[in-house]
């Protein structure tokens, strides 16, 4: 599973054509690792200081079901318009 490389924003009047945003969410990912790395650090280190519970399994669960909803979130397009403006939002 790979998560999303792009956000594409289209914003537009009803009669024009518009502007469109280009997001590089894959500029985000090293961020995110990083975040990820330390969290799985500080959980380590509390699960080895108490034992392990059924919220803390749930805790340790947490990143990897996290992860899947991001990954499952390329091609999801949103379409929104009315008589005056529209939106389009676009995940690649």
């Amino acid at each position: 599973m790979i998560p999303p490389y792009w956000l594409w924003v289209r914003i537009a009047p009803a009669a024009r054509s518009g502007f469109r945003l280009w997001f590089p969410l894959f500029l985000l990912w090293p961020i995110w690792l990083l975040l990820g790395l330390l969290y799985f650090a500080v959980l380590i280190l509390l699960v080895w200081l108490w034992p392990v519970s059924r919220r803390a399994r749930a805790w340790l669960l947490m990143p990897p079901r996290a992860y899947a909803v991001l990954c499952a979130l390329r091609g999801l397009s949103v379409d929104v318009s009315s008589p005056k403006d529209a939106v389009r939002v676009f995940i690649l």
